[in-house]
């Protein structure tokens, strides 16, 4: 066992860009639908195919079936018999959700009592699919807009006085001075529903009149696309970040956040499970996202990219469960790599290549867009050619 191909779903979500993914896997371009999300993964609900032995397969059925040698004893002891992280590229031409994510107790139980349910896997209303905690790294392909983590509290009564919104400002008069900025969300989200669209319409409108900047600007475009929904305070509530090709941010369970524009690539725990607060057609379950999401204040860290191996810039967020480096392969200086995680994924980004490895009939060749998987038990390989590489391993 050494080195696979791997063939990867794409979701197609309304917000997705009609270029981005197109165009690193050699399709057209722009395409007819939206492509939001390329998954690389074993998740049950998009897992990736692995060519084995001439042949396409599940690479989760794979992976149950021999754990030992496809994830290696390391991974296997830790996380049993599941790849134990999802890559993704995502490509967002308009705003994702609101949302947040489950630590491990609350996906466990969440898990649970939802299967208790029989709610089926693939039903809307289903927030736990899995029963795996999910952090999750952003790394930023080009520019990318995000909203993550509460300001302090005392910012949205001061942004709330400039912009003269005063619905707002007598929502805020009946909380708690001293509330937690995720109390005066859950105020929010749990108005009565004429109160909640004239807090949003005041704030659309104050917002379109004020010169204050991307906060007040996306404030604005939420609202637009969805008209009375108070979650699109968000801007005043959360951070607005901005990252540049390269940059990274690390979000933890409970980091309420919301991805606005750009291209990245995304790793996170083997989970889709989120719930979602609003700014968005799917199902919202805001008492919920309230168990879910951490309501203190709190910037989400950036992740500074550091030295790996020869060639490799790496991510190394403070998780078990991934880790993700970038690799430059350059004609004149074949990067050799140790396997030393467990199993791994390879996606090219661009350029083109090849990968040998000791325990392999021969090299596997690889191009932009293509995706490979190393197995745990493989000692080493070795990356030729010249071209750009996402490597993706347990944490």
């Amino acid at each position: 066992m050494a080195c696979y191909r791997l063939r990867n779903p794409v979701k197609h979500y309304a917000w997705g860009s009609r270029t981005v993914i197109p165009e690193l896997l050699g399709a057209a371009s722009p395409s007819a639908e939206p492509w939001a999300e390329l998954w690389i993964g074993a998740h049950p609900r998009a897992p990736s195919e692995v060519e084995v032995g001439g042949a396409w397969r599940s690479l989760r059925a794979w992976v149950e079936d021999r754990p030992a040698r496809v994830l290696g004893e390391r991974v296997l002891a830790r996380f049993g018999a599941q790849l134990p992280f999802l890559l993704k590229v995502l490509a967002a031409e308009q705003p994702l959700s609101l949302q947040a994510h489950p630590d491990a107790a609350l996906a466990a139980e969440g898990f649970a009592r939802e299967e208790a349910a029989r709610i089926p896997a693939d039903a809307p209303e289903r927030r736990y699919p899995d029963a795996n905690p999910k952090p999750e790294l952003i790394c930023a392909l080009g520019p990318f807009e995000a909203l993550c983590g509460f300001r302090e509290p005392g910012d949205l009564r001061a942004r709330a006085a400039a912009l003269g919104a005063r619905t707002l400002e007598a929502v805020l008069a009946r909380t708690d001075a001293t509330a937690r900025p995720g109390d005066v969300l859950a105020r929010l989200l749990r108005l009565p529903a004429p109160e909640r669209r004239a807090v949003a319409a005041e704030l659309a409108a104050c917002a379109s009149r004020s010169a204050g900047g991307p906060e007040l600007v996306w404030l604005a475009r939420l609202h637009e696309r969805y008209p009375g929904d108070v979650a699109c305070a968000a801007p005043l509530l959360l951070h607005y970040l901005k990252l540049e090709r390269g940059e990274a941010l690390y979000l933890r369970p409970g980091d309420l956040h919301g991805y606005l524009r750009g291209s990245a690539l995304e790793i996170m725990a083997a989970s889709d499970n989120l719930v979602r607060a609003g700014l968005t057609p799917k199902h919202v379950d805001v008492e919920e996202l309230l168990r879910v999401m951490n309501p203190d204040p709190g910037l989400p860290p950036r992740v500074a990219p550091v030295g790996g191996e020869a060639g490799e810039t790496l991510y190394a967020p403070p998780t078990e469960w991934f880790r993700l480096a970038l690799v430059t392969v350059e004609t004149s200086a074949p990067r050799a790599f140790p396997v030393s995680r467990g199993a791994e994924v390879l996606l090219c980004l661009e350029g083109r290549g090849e990968l040998a490895a000791s325990d392999a009939a021969g090299p596997v060749p690889f191009a932009g867009g293509e995706a490979l998987f190393v197995t745990g038990e493989t000692p080493r390989y070795e990356l030729r050619g010249a071209a750009r590489l996402a490597r993706a391993s347990a944490g």
